[in-house]
């Protein structure tokens, strides 16, 4: 067994493979509002947030803000307008309590009045939030934290404001989206369902699902030592990625993966089985990505800022491919000291090959 360079204990989780409305389309929408930092994510992202109104926009930016994401655990088998009408018929305190509370999990937050104190005390507090996400290109916008404050001093209005928009994206887009991937969701999820996870740690079981080394990524390592549940389901838009949300009340994970099938899976429908051709090539279809593999095919390792001085990258940009790169498979990385470092995974290379080439022969 390789050393990843930490060891969790060894305690048997349960992994459930579900596809269910709210949670996956809840996410679809706060992810189309990062959509162009992520290369590789499906282009109904960035279709569906060229397609919102200036006011649309203005008010996804504030829903992105105070997404109820957690609400889904005690909502899993709700209809999405169900779960618009839960937050409709919230009173005023539940519904800043659901607004605020993801802020005292924040390792520098003080108190609940200190923070929202002041349209400069919540700014301030943001600040340090997104300083957090600046390595992934993620800035904050002081404007809109200074427009959310003033919602969350009328929680009614912004209640109003997350349903009215909610509304809107379902009717408009989310339904007609959900209607047209669900089958090949339930296709990816029966197919993991068939596999068995039986007394293996988070750890292995992300790994058998995504193919990749997640035990070396700072950010998962509590939830991988604390989960005892998983329940993972497919995304239509997530392409290469993962995504987690965690339930504040118990060791219960909703892990969010791009819809394929696993490998070596001897079925599929074409439906699904473009889709991970498309996430595996886009990945190759760029320039600079080409260029680093092509780099990693000379060198053993080569770490990021070295790709950055050859290839004269900013390093927002440098990371923005080589987390594709990563998530597809195509490269490994590991750290280096404080230095992330990649090597070239070449067998992954001959797979995606090999997926072409019997795509193509059916």
């Amino acid at each position: 067994m390789v050393d990843w360079g930490f060891n969790l204990t060894a305690t048997a989780v349960r992994a459930n493979f579900l596809v269910r409305p709210v949670p996956i389309m809840l996410h679809s929408l706060v992810l189309a509002n990062y959509a162009e930092l992520y290369s590789g994510v499906a282009d109904w992202l960035a279709q569906f947030t060229a397609k919102l109104t200036p006011e649309h926009r203005q008010q996804h930016k504030l829903f992105c803000l105070n997404a109820p994401e957690t609400l889904v655990f005690d909502n899993m088998n709700a209809t999405f307008p169900q779960f618009i009408d839960i937050i409709a018929k919230m009173n005023d305190a539940q519904f800043y309590a659901m607004t605020t509370s993801w802020m005292a999990e924040k390792p520098f937050f003080t108190s609940y009045d200190d923070v929202l104190a002041s349209p400069e005390s919540y700014a301030a507090f943001l600040q340090q939030v997104y300083a957090d996400k600046q390595d992934k290109g993620i800035d904050g916008e002081e404007a809109l934290w200074r427009a959310n404050y003033g919602y969350l001093t009328q929680p009614a209005q912004l209640r109003q404001l997350m349903v009215d928009f909610m509304s809107m994206a379902w009717d408009k887009y989310l339904a007609v989206e959900w209607q047209r991937t669900e089958p090949m969701l339930q296709e990816s999820a029966a197919a993991y369902s068939q596999l068995s996870f039986r007394e293996m740690d988070a750890a292995s079981i992300l790994e058998a699902v995504t193919g990749r080394n997640m035990r070396d990524k700072e950010y998962l390592a509590d939830e991988l030592a604390k989960t005892t549940d998983m329940i993972f389901m497919p995304s239509p838009h997530l392409g290469p990625y993962i995504s987690w949300i965690s339930n504040p009340k118990n060791n219960e994970d909703i892990i969010l993966y791009g819809a394929r099938l696993p490998r070596h899976a001897q079925f599929g429908s074409s439906a699904l089985n473009r889709s991970e051709l498309l996430v595996r090539l886009n990945a190759l279809a760029d320039e600079t990505r080409l260029r680093m593999l092509e780099m990693l095919k000379h060198e053993r390792e080569i770490c990021a800022q070295d790709f950055i001085t050859a290839l004269d990258l900013s390093q927002s940009s440098a990371s923005r491919h080589l987390r594709q790169l990563t998530a597809s498979g195509y490269v490994t990385e590991r750290r280096r000291d404080v230095a992330k470092c990649y090597t070239l995974n070449r067998e992954r290379i001959k797979d995606t090959i090999q997926a072409l080439s019997q795509f193509l022969d059916k």
